[in-house]
C-alpha cells in the first residue's frame, strides 16, 4: 500500500515521465518536414502570433501573479508564496511549449490535408 509520505516522489516521477514523452511527441511532430511554402509561411505567422498573444497576456498576469504572491507572504507565510510563484511559472511554461507544439503540429496537418487531396474542391 502507498504510504502518503512517498507521494511527492511518485509526482516527480510522474511528472519527469510526462515530460520525457512530451519531448518524444514533439520531436516526432518537427520531424514532419512543411514542403508547401504558403503552408509554412502561414503557419510562421499563426506561431507567431499566438507567442505574441501570450507574451501579452503574461504581463498582465505578472502583475497578478505578483500581488498574490507578496500577499501571501505577508498573511500566510513565505513557503506558500514560493509555492504560488512556483505553480505560476510551471504555467507559463506549459502555456509557451503548448502554444508552440499546437501550432507547429497543426502546420504539419495543413501539410498533410493538402498532400492527401481530401481538401481538393
Amino acid at each position: 500500500m502507498l504510504e502518503l509520505t512517498n507521494i511527492g516522489n511518485i509526482a516527480a516521477v510522474g511528472a519527469i515521465f510526462g515530460l520525457i514523452i512530451a519531448m518524444v511527441l514533439y520531436t516526432m511532430v518537427k520531424k514532419v518536414k512543411v514542403d508547401n511554402e504558403k503552408i509554412a509561411n502561414i503557419g510562421e505567422k499563426i506561431q507567431s502570433g499566438a507567442m505574441a498573444f501570450l507574451i501579452a497576456e503574461y504581463k498582465v498576469l505578472a502583475v497578478f501573479v505578483a500581488l498574490v504572491g507578496g500577499l501571501l507572504a505577508w498573511q500566510i507565510g513565505i513557503q506558500t508564496a514560493i509555492a504560488f510563484l512556483m505553480g505560476a511559472f510551471a504555467s507559463v511554461a506549459a502555456g509557451f511549449s503548448g502554444m508552440r507544439s499546437a501550432t507547429t503540429a497543426n502546420t504539419r496537418t495543413a501539410m498533410a490535408a493538402s498532400q492527401s487531396g481530401q481538401g481538393a474542391a
